[in-house]
């Protein structure tokens, strides 16, 4: 009676070790030659497009050295402006989903070293609809697959998770904020349509 005791209890805890979370996946593939994560927050995503927006008109300004300092500054301050506008009116809905994101984790495996570690990738994202996720598109081709998957509640997005795989490199992309369901999924299914 002892023995079939300790068995059960020795599948249950091997079941509970086998299960894993979307964390677990990006914590197997840390540190491994040919993996990449960035982890951003909405801050440091906003921050690093203002960061190109100086970079732009600093580029413009240094063009324009007839002009003394208090006239570089408000042309600075102009072409700014601008070019938040012409960002607003050409992805205006991307950029208020940046204004509604939390954070972003990206993982690539990319190059000769991170074939070997296709096989495991494969393996742990073949069942994210496990983890809690739903289909929103699912597009397979003869180069690779996509599959997009969100976590919601009752009234918004909390979740968008983007797995990839095509011509040898991998991807797993997880976008955590609060969106509007109707937007991603216009803009998700743009993007997969694209061929």
């Amino acid at each position: 009676m002892k023995k079939g005791i300790l068995a059960a209890l020795m599948l249950l805890a091997a079941a509970t070790g086998a299960a894993q979370t979307l964390d677990d996946i990006y914590d197997a593939f840390r540190d491994k030659p040919g993996v990449e994560i960035m982890e951003l927050s909405s801050k440091q995503l906003l921050e690093q497009v203002k960061a190109q927006v100086r970079a732009q008109v600093q580029a413009q300004l240094a063009d324009s050295t007839s002009l003394d300092s208090a006239q570089k500054e408000a042309l600075r301050k102009a072409m700014e402006a601008d070019i938040e506008q012409q960002m607003e009116k050409a992805g205006g809905k991307q950029l208020q989903a940046l204004k509604r994101m939390e954070s972003l984790t990206i993982l690539s495996l990319k190059g000769e070293e991170a074939a070997a570690l296709m096989p495991e990738f494969k393996e742990r994202t073949a069942h994210l609809t496990d983890l809690g996720y739903e289909t929103l598109v699912k597009k397979t081709t003869s180069d690779g697959r996509m599959h997009v998957l969100t976590r919601t509640t009752e009234d918004a997005m909390i979740e968008l998770l983007v797995c990839s795989i095509e011509n040898g490199e991998a991807g797993l992309v997880r976008i955590k904020g609060h969106f509007q369901p109707e937007e991603w999924k216009k803009m998700v299914g743009d993007w997969a349509d694209e061929d």
